[in-house]
C-alpha cells in the first residue's frame, strides 16, 4: 500500500521539477513592483506572483487544504504552514529532524507526511502537532497521495 513504483517516483521528480521552474520563470517575469510590495509587507497583488523566502532551498512538498490554508515540507526537518494563501508562513521543526519527502491533507484538519526511514505522521488538527503511524517500510518516503482519511499510498 505504501510502496511507490521507481517510475512513479521520477514523474513525481519531474512533476516538482517543473512547478520549481515555473515558479521561477513567472517570478522573474513578475513586475518589480510587485516583489517590492511583497517584500515592504503590504498585501500581494491578487492574482500576482510574489517572491517568498523559506530560508533554504530544500522544500519537497507542499498541499492545500483550501485557498488559504496550506503545507510544506522539506530537508532536515523543515515544516511550514500558512493560514493565508501562502502570504505568511509559521516554521515548525519535525521531531526528531529527519528529511520529509511529502505532505498531503484530506480536509482542513486531518493529514500525512511521510520521509526518511519509511517514517509517517499522522495530524487531525491541522498540522499543529503530529503522531508517528507505523510503516511497513524502512525506506526513505518521497511521495504522497490519500484519497481520505482512511485510503492513500506513498
Amino acid at each position: 500500500m505504501w510502496k511507490l513504483s521507481s517510475r512513479a517516483r521520477r514523474g513525481v521528480g519531474a512533476f516538482l521539477l517543473c512547478g520549481a521552474l515555473l515558479f521561477v520563470v513567472l517570478t522573474a517575469t513578475a513586475p518589480v513592483a510587485d516583489v517590492a510590495r511583497a517584500a515592504s509587507g503590504h498585501p500581494p497583488t491578487p492574482g500576482a506572483w510574489t517572491a517568498q523566502w523559506h530560508g533554504a532551498d530544500d522544500l519537497t512538498g507542499i498541499a492545500f487544504a483550501n485557498s488559504q490554508l496550506g503545507w510544506a515540507v522539506g530537508k532536515n526537518g523543515q515544516f511550514m504552514r500558512t493560514t493565508n494563501g501562502g502570504y505568511t508562513w509559521a516554521y515548525q521543526l519535525a521531531a526528531p529532524a529527519v528529511d520529509l519527502g511529502a505532505v498531503d491533507f484530506v480536509d482542513a484538519t486531518t493529514g500525512w507526511r511521510v520521509g526518511a526511514n519509511g517514517e509517517i505522521w499522522r495530524s487531525t488538527d491541522a498540522g499543529l502537532t503530529w503522531a508517528s503511524q507505523g510503516s511497513p517500510t524502512s525506506l526513505r518516503l518521497t511521495s504522497l497521495a490519500m484519497v481520505d482519511a482512511s485510503t492513500g499510498g506513498s
